[in-house]
């Protein structure tokens, strides 16, 4: 009895100095949002912001919900560097650009879609990376494309390219040429 008592005891040793912290020590990247992101106020994009990610793992995406239409500053959401899924932004009526999104280099795709308002989408200059497709459609007031010049003169894009019913609809070789705005 006390061998079966001893080889339980050194059992259940082994089993706790195995699962020690130290052994299990991961490294958690707090820079990373892992899956998708749905922000449709500016009390989520504050809260979500003041998170400072870098990486979205997945959808982005800003829908403005359309019964509060409070979305006016999206600095908040300035450290985010990658987005490696879909970047949307759809339904917002109050502004002028496309403000706080200066630090984006990557994405896995560009939907802006139904938007009144947006003149420009000059602040996504800095990407120069997109595995996806373009898909900019129903901006009623969207009259510069120049911001996505950059991108197209890269080489680093090769998806569909989808703009239609936007106050100006450059063809995608019109925008290379420089011919990306239309005022």
């Amino acid at each position: 009895m006390k061998k079966i008592i001893l080889l339980f005891t050194v059992l259940i040793s082994v089993t706790i100095l195995s699962c020690s912290s130290d052994d299990n020590n991961i490294d958690i990247d707090e820079t990373i949002f892992h899956g998708d992101v749905i922000l449709t106020t500016q009390e989520e994009i504050d809260a979500f912001g003041a998170n400072n990610y870098v990486t979205i793992d997945g959808n982005f995406t800003i829908d403005e919900n359309q019964s509060i239409r409070n979305i006016v500053f999206t600095d908040e959401l300035s450290s985010i560097t990658t987005i490696d899924g879909v970047f949307t932004i759809r339904n917002m009526f109050n502004w002028l650009d496309v403000p706080g999104f200066e630090n984006i280099t990557s994405v896995g795709g560009i939907v802006i879609s139904n938007n009144s308002g947006i003149l420009d989408i000059n602040s996504l200059l800095n990407i120069t990376v997109n595995s996806g497709s373009i898909t900019i459609t129903d901006n009623s007031d969207l009259g510069s494309f120049c911001g996505i010049r950059p991108l197209l003169q890269s080489g680093n894009f090769t998806g569909n390219y989808n703009v239609s019913g936007n106050f100006y609809n450059p063809t995608l070789q019109e925008i290379t040429d420089g011919n990306c705005e239309d005022f």
